[in-house]
């Protein structure tokens, strides 16, 4: 879902892409909206926040989803394998 606004007690984001089933967060990121103090300030408490309420944050730069989408893919694989886990993994405690 993209776009996908997740709020709270005193807490607001508005995220790339997001799996609210999964509680997966995908995010697009360029040195030009987080290369300053206070940029980094604010990232850190947004994805502090995510993490606290479950949600597991993604972060790519736009050259490794133009350029490596293997590694991007990979990564969001692994990623819902974690978060869904199969009836196998479950039996066997993975």
């Amino acid at each position: 879902m993209a776009q996908h606004v997740v709020k709270g007690r005193g807490f607001f984001a508005q995220v790339d892409l997001a799996d609210p089933s999964l509680r997966i967060v995908i995010e697009g990121e360029g040195f030009e909206n987080h290369g300053t103090r206070p940029a980094l300030k604010r990232d850190c408490r947004r994805y502090t926040g995510l993490a606290a309420r479950g949600w597991v944050v993604l972060r790519f730069t736009w050259d490794e989803v133009m350029f490596e989408p293997d590694y991007v893919l990979a990564a969001l694989r692994e990623t819902v394998t974690v978060r869904r886990p199969t009836a196998t993994n479950a039996a066997t405690g993975s």
